[in-house]
This record gives C-alpha cells, sequence and structure tokens, in this order.
C-alpha cells in the first residue's frame, strides 16, 4: 500500500498512511507511539481494541490514542486512510478550538491515555459520499506536501492537517452519546 512517512524533516510529526480497499491485513494488532486518525474510505470491516469489537464502514472516524493496541477484522473490502500525528510537537496556537465539539480529544492540552475513553466505536461519520470526498481532497493535498521537497511543505502539511481535522468535526456526525461529549477531557 501507498506510504507518505515524514516530509523533508526526519522528525516531523505527522506521517500518512493509505491503504487502499482490501489491503488493510486482519487481526494485526498494533499500537502507535502517535495519535491515529483513522477514515474509513471503503467497504466496511471490524475494529478491534481493547479485546472489544465495533463494526466499521465507509465513512465513519476513529480516533486512537498513543499505546493503545488495535486492529481490523473482516477487512476483505476495508479502505483506510491513517494520518498520525503528535499534537504536543506541532506548532500552532488553539485559539478558539476548544469551542469545537471535541477538539480537545484531537488536541488535548495535557495527554494522559488513561484518562481518555477506550472503545472501538467510530467517534464520527460522514452522512454523505460528498462530505467525504470533500475531506479525502484535504487527504490528497496533504501526502502531496508531506512527499513534496518544496520550501514550506511542513507548514503546508499541519495547514492541511488542521483543515482535514477541523472539516471533519465540522462536517461529520458524532457517533458518540451525548453525555460521554460532554464530558472534560484535558
Amino acid at each position: 500500500y501507498a506510504s507518505i512517512k515524514r516530509g523533508n524533516l526526519v522528525d516531523f510529526p505527522i506521517s500518512l498512511w493509505e491503504i487502499p480497499q482490501g489491503k488493510q491485513g486482519g487481526n494485526c494488532l498494533h499500537e502507535h507511539d502517535t495519535f491515529e486518525l483513522a477514515i474509513v474510505t471503503a467497504g466496511t470491516g471490524v475494529h478491534i481494541l481493547n479485546n472489544c469489537r465495533a463494526a466499521i464502514q465507509a465513512g465513519d472516524v476513529l480516533l486512537i490514542y498513543p499505546g493503545i493496541r488495535h486492529g481490523y477484522d473482516k477487512c476483505d473490502t476495508l479502505g483506510l486512510v491513517n494520518i498520525m500525528y503528535d499534537p504536543a510537537k506541532l506548532p500552532f496556537p488553539i485559539l478558539d478550538g476548544g469551542q469545537i465539539p471535541l477538539f480537545r480529544r484531537f488536541f488535548p492540552t495535557n495527554f494522559d491515555a488513561e484518562s481518555f475513553p477506550r472503545s472501538p466505536e467510530p467517534l464520527l461519520h460522514f452522512s454523505s459520499r460528498e462530505s467525504l470526498d470533500q475531506v479525502l481532497a484535504n487527504v490528497r493535498v496533504l501526502g502531496q506536501e508531506l512527499a513534496s521537497r518544496q520550501p514550506g511543505n511542513m507548514m503546508v502539511s499541519i495547514v492541511k492537517l488542521l483543515d482535514i481535522i477541523l472539516s471533519t468535526l465540522r462536517i461529520a456526525a458524532p457517533q458518540i452519546e451525548e453525555t460521554r461529549e460532554k464530558r472534560t477531557f484535558p
């Protein structure tokens, strides 16, 4: 599968992995040392996290925290885009981002894995293919910038990551219970 690991800086805190439909290996539990934003681009499958399972489908958005083991099963038709990022290493002001529901889940002020939800369920879902395609267009631009050697590619990559996350938060419908959303996260 195609992957764009880094921009021109060795320790750049954003990477992108695209797994074409049907190429995701099943039951390969793994964990990351960064946040993983996974967008289901096609098909269906099962997300496994904490020995729990949840059905996933095109348009679902998963957020997996560092140090959490997860994987996929029944993924013969599954297509994914995984964006790995380290919010602590991204130099940008939060400004009014905290006013957007679920924003602090993507950009916590003090990350402690124990205080964040651990569920295989999707966090968000795009209700239309057009909405999903709108965000995936930005994912493609992010991939181009990460692979680029042009001056400013890292800055544009940060802007595109923010655009992807903010667009997702504005467009996609939350899949979590309202009571869980109102819970305060660091």
